[in-house]
């Protein structure tokens, strides 16, 4: 009888704490963006929420969409405004309550050719300046590369003109086994919204991969995506494109 009556107590916890993590957006999306909302709910702190725009987006009229876990609703409303990344709170049925952070990125070309060379003094950081690049979800505590540590975690290069090629490096980060068994995506657009695998990657990443991969002349857009990450981090630097 104790033993069942703490098995039920555990269960009861372990159902709190997933109830109460479980608090926030399942989606969010804006129309002319360039894919879903890269949503991060974390149990401590605040959630993030970032959105990727097409250069053609007016920040200050932006038109979203979006869908809250179940048993949740905002406290306050969200603006058209996205010219700074706003805050909301989602509140909860069962009372409680947490603070989320909503950015939209806009990404504007860049002329070729285009050399990404991140490191301390160049962090790979984006701000409402930058150009050529965005990034959606990838861990700028790391800003000397571009970070992968989650699932549908983006890094987009848009650049005006005809490319021949890309090349870039792509490395494992953890200990222990180095055969990388997630699914990681490179892949080209001509909109920004329709996009196909680019040629010459073949997922088959190792702690010290390189690439070079020829570019379709009509392509604008080169994506990089961590589609299905098990349990290894993915640093991507040294991008040029020409």
């Amino acid at each position: 009888m104790k033993l069942i009556k703490k098995l039920t107590a555990v269960a009861a916890i372990a159902c709190l704490s997933l109830t109460v993590s479980a608090q926030g957006f399942s989606k969010f999306t804006i129309e002319g963006g360039m894919a879903d909302g890269s949503i991060k709910n974390v149990k401590e702190g605040t959630s993030k929420i970032e959105v990727i725009a097409g250069s053609d987006v007016n920040l200050k009229n932006v038109k979203f969409k979006y869908k809250l876990l179940s048993g949740c609703s905002l406290a306050n409303g969200l603006s058209k405004n996205f010219t700074e990344p706003q805050t909301v709170t989602v509140n909860k049925n069962n009372g409680s309550s947490k603070e989320w952070e909503i950015k939209v990125k806009k990404l504007t070309p860049a002329p070729l050719p285009i050399n990404l060379e991140f490191s301390k003094t160049v962090p790979a950081v984006w701000t409402p300046e930058t150009k050529g690049w965005v990034n959606a979800g990838t861990d700028e505590s790391k800003p000397t590369v571009v970070r992968f540590g989650n699932n549908n975690v983006s890094f987009i290069v848009a650049f005006e003109g005809e490319a021949k090629e890309v090349s870039f490096d792509l490395n494992l980060v953890g200990k222990g086994d180095d055969t990388f068994k997630g699914v990681f995506e490179v892949m080209t657009s001509a909109d920004g919204i329709n996009w196909k695998n680019i040629e010459g990657f073949d997922n088959k990443l190792t702690m010290d991969s390189q690439f070079t991969c020829p570019v379709s002349s009509d392509a604008r857009f080169i994506k990089w995506n961590y589609k299905e990450r098990e349990k290894q981090n993915v640093n991507l630097n040294n991008i040029i494109i020409k």
